[in-house]
């Protein structure tokens, strides 16, 4: 599945953080950061969630614009607690 987060590194460097600051503020190393900025990697809901926290964004910021796209290459790839859980979050973070 290809996300749509990459707009990860660009509110990291718009809050002039290194790779490093997100990845300690966040629980995971440097090299997943990079990974996640590259597309190599695909988070889990929970670990998007703290990224988000991390970078003081709500979840719905780091996707592109197209939400209802990637809610549906989501729903394909997680199960439904961990999706409904995302729907929560996307849903608090569009009021």
């Amino acid at each position: 599945m290809e996300t749509k987060i990459t707009k990860i590194r660009t509110i990291r460097k718009r809050k002039g953080w290194t790779q490093t600051r997100l990845a300690e503020r966040s629980g995971v190393s440097a090299n997943y950061i990079a990974l996640l900025e590259r597309g190599k990697k695909t988070p889990s809901l929970k670990l998007l969630s703290r990224i988000a926290e991390a970078l003081e964004v709500k979840v719905s910021s780091i996707f592109e614009n197209d939400l209802q796209k990637d809610l549906e290459e989501l729903k394909r790839q997680y199960n439904t607690q961990e999706l409904s859980e995302a729907i929560k979050h996307f849903a608090n973070g569009l009021k």
